[in-house]
């Protein structure tokens, strides 16, 4: 970027410019920010730390850790398959 001020517009084009060269569609650092927080969870990380990494905390200091699992904690999909294969045997 020479030496440009890095805006929002920036940082979005090179991430553009980054994704296109490595043959890959649709990735923002929002999506990365999910995939981070769900990568985490998914490793044994408690709510609350993913809440206090991610940033997520409200204006009076307090920390909503149930946040972090409605909205990064993805279910799992082998272990739901699996729960469901041993509720049709």
């Amino acid at each position: 970027m020479d030496g440009e001020r890095w805006t929002r517009f920036t940082v979005a084009e090179a991430m553009r410019m980054i994704c296109a060269a490595a043959l890959v569609e649709d990735v923002t650092f929002h999506s990365l920010r999910h995939f981070h927080a769900s990568w985490l969870l998914d490793q044994g990380a408690s709510d609350l730390d993913v809440a206090l990494q991610l940033g997520h905390v409200k204006a009076d200091g307090t920390v909503d850790p149930s946040l972090v699992r409605r909205r990064y904690g993805h279910p799992d999909v082998e272990a739901g398959l699996q729960r469901l294969e041993a509720a049709m045997a």
